[in-house]
């Protein structure tokens, strides 16, 4: 039955349990007792029999079901243990890969770098560490930061000595994160000193408990040294630069207030690149169209070749001067006398140039020569007045003699035409040898028309016939207090230039007219003052003068004739016998149209007339 019960479960110990008390009741009991319960106690003893196997299987089959159990568990608790040691194999694996990969990358920063426990034991540092520090090596280094403060002497930036409190592993181990902190270090026992870039950090644990600190730190002495030296240069180029700008500001003020013209221009472009104010207001441009223009626009044409040798030529001296003549922005041309010295600007080279107006120094220095050429000229006069007095002599001692045989009315006009041009003629000897001797013409009452009239005969008697000649000469002319023969010089001198302005002919007009200038009219032409005057205009229809001709033509020598033909004596001649007058001369001309040159000489008004005046 109990074997049943262990290979049969409950339903096989069941019915092992009947089968045996069946088989006990027809083995034991007899067989005339087999329907009838002769003995209780037999009885009672199979059925605690059949009841015992009945539980002994239940309990059999439940131990059964409990062993298969426990024995899945541990077959499952088993698998878990072999999956839970492969993964602890794995995860050591990966942590020891990791201790290496950090151990490597940690040896082989160039930064020193330690971590400490919370206790200030150096848990791990590199050998970069054993370096900063200057140790020979990683077992010469000491395992506590306790120790350093022994080895070390640390300062702050600014140069004070940090306390140990302040180093960085106590720093961070007090929670501080640091980035970029310099501190000083010197060895105490070799007298080393550096500068080190410090960072650092606590670490923490999953609760956020300190357990220690990591440490960076890189070798800065020679950036420091470097940056030393920057900024030693630096307060070298800051020194330099107030010099510079000092000296900038002596050159404005010697550049840019010098009343003498300055200018630097480019020598490979030739354009302007700075001009002072002296330089704006003598040439007449703006600063702004000087930046924009060459030194060729300030030459005339005909000097830019000669301007281009001489630059092409002077490069490469240290100083020049030269004379030259400069182009306003007015047109008129002035003579300077240029200083230049080649300056550095910019890394190139540039040329600086001073420019010294002598226009009016030339002017007088020819003037000088003028009255140099003037007093030779007196003398030479001087001579030559004697010997034409001695040829005009005979002519008008002759003229009266003549007189008597001539009897034709034409014949004895030219005599008087003759005998009057040889007194004009011995009155100017008498006004060349007055110049000559320094001596001043005498100024009588004088009536212009009579001059005039006179001047209209020699006109009409040897002027050429294509030249027509109109005149208005009024008899109620005023008189003026001036020189006869001085006089008449300037009306034949300016009717001399009127006929060889028109070599092919035209029109001469003399007219003479009483003038009273108010101050308004007197304000309208130059040189000119309120009251009576005489006004003589000699008018033709020539050529004119250019206006590159009309500032000139006052000058003594000027002229535009050829040679031989002018003295460019004439018009300074009458500028100046009317100034004696206590005139003035207003001209009117056009290029191609003809001039008109007025005469203004003080009226005499109810004052009598020498006799010899007419």
């Amino acid at each position: 039955m109990f074997f049943s019960s262990w290979l049969g479960g409950l339903v096989g110990g069941i019915f092992a349990t009947f089968v045996s008390a069946g088989i006990v009741l027809f083995v034991f009991i007899p067989p005339q007792f087999s329907f009838a319960v002769a003995n209780l106690r037999s009885v009672i003893s199979v059925g605690v029999f059949v009841a015992t196997g009945f539980l002994f299987s239940i309990l059999h089959d439940r131990l059964r079901k409990s062993s298969r159990a426990t024995a899945a568990a541990l077959a499952e608790a088993d698998a878990a243990k072999r999956q839970l040691e492969g993964l602890f194999n794995e995860r050591t694996e990966q942590l020891q890969e990791s201790r290496v990969r950090l151990g490597a990358a940690i040896a082989s920063m160039t930064d020193a770098l330690y971590i400490t426990d919370a206790g200030g034991r150096f848990v791990d540092f590199n050998e970069a560490f054993a370096r900063f520090y200057r140790f020979s090596g990683k077992q010469e280094c000491a395992r506590t930061f306790a120790e350093y403060p022994g080895l070390m002497e640390v300062t702050l930036a600014n140069g004070l000595p940090a306390p140990t409190d302040q180093w960085a592993v106590p720093r961070a181990l007090r929670g501080e994160t640091g980035r970029d902190i310099e501190y000083g270090i010197r060895r105490k026992d070799t007298l080393e000193s550096w500068v080190g870039n410090y960072s650092f950090a606590p670490i923490r644990d999953a609760e956020g408990t300190i357990i220690g600190s990591v440490v960076s730190v890189r070798d800065v002495t020679e950036q420091r040294l470097v940056a030393g030296k920057i900024r030693r240069l630096n307060d070298e180029l800051t020194g330099a630069n107030a010099a510079l700008r000092e000296g900038e500001e002596r050159y404005r003020v010697l550049f840019d207030n010098n009343p003498v013209p300055f200018w630097v221009f480019d020598l490979e472009t030739l354009r302007f690149l700075a001009v002072n104010d002296a330089a704006v207001q003598g040439y007449g441009y703006t600063r702004e169209e000087f930046l924009g223009m060459t030194l060729s626009q300030i030459h005339p044409l005909e000097d830019i070749t000669r301007m281009l040798e001489s630059l092409r030529h002077g490069r490469t001296e240290e100083k020049y001067f030269s004379e030259w003549r400069h182009r306003k922005k007015d047109g008129s041309v002035i003579d300077v006398e240029v200083s230049a010295r080649p300056v550095l600007l910019d890394g190139r080279t540039v040329r600086l140039v001073l420019a010294v107006d002598i226009t009016e120094k030339k002017q007088l220095k020819a003037k000088l020569v003028q009255i140099q050429r003037l007093e030779s000229l007196g003398m030479l006069a001087a001579g030559i007045a004697h010997d034409l007095n001695n040829i005009l002599t005979p002519i008008v001692c002759a003229a009266p003699i003549l007189r008597e045989a001539l009897t034709n009315p034409h014949d004895i006009k030219i005599l008087n035409t003759l005998e009057s041009s040889a007194e004009r003629g011995t009155g100017l000897v008498k006004q060349i040898l007055g110049f000559a001797h320094a001596t001043t013409a005498e100024l009588e009452p004088t009536q212009v028309k009579h001059l005039a009239r006179d001047v209209i005969g020699v006109i009409e008697e040897t002027f050429p016939k294509n030249i027509s000649l109109r005149h208005l000469i009024p008899s109620d002319l005023w008189p003026v207090q001036g020189n006869a023969t001085q006089i008449h010089q300037v009306l034949l001198n300016l009717c001399v230039n009127a006929r060889d302005a028109m070599p092919k002919g035209g029109t001469l007009r003399l007219t003479a007219a009483n003038r009273f200038l108010d101050a308004e009219a007197a304000y309208a032409i130059p040189s000119a003052r309120p009251g009576a005057w005489v006004l003589i205009e000699v008018d033709d229809t020539g050529s004119g003068i250019p206006p590159d001709v009309l500032a000139r033509i006052w000058e003594p020598f000027f002229t535009t004739k050829g040679l031989g033909k002018g003295t460019g004596l004439g018009l300074s001649t009458v500028r100046g016998i009317v100034a004696t007058h206590r005139g003035f001369v207003d001209l009117h001309t056009e290029a191609g149209r003809g001039s008109t040159f007025r005469i203004f000489l003080p009226a005499l008004l109810e004052t009598k007339v020498s006799a010899s005046a007419q």
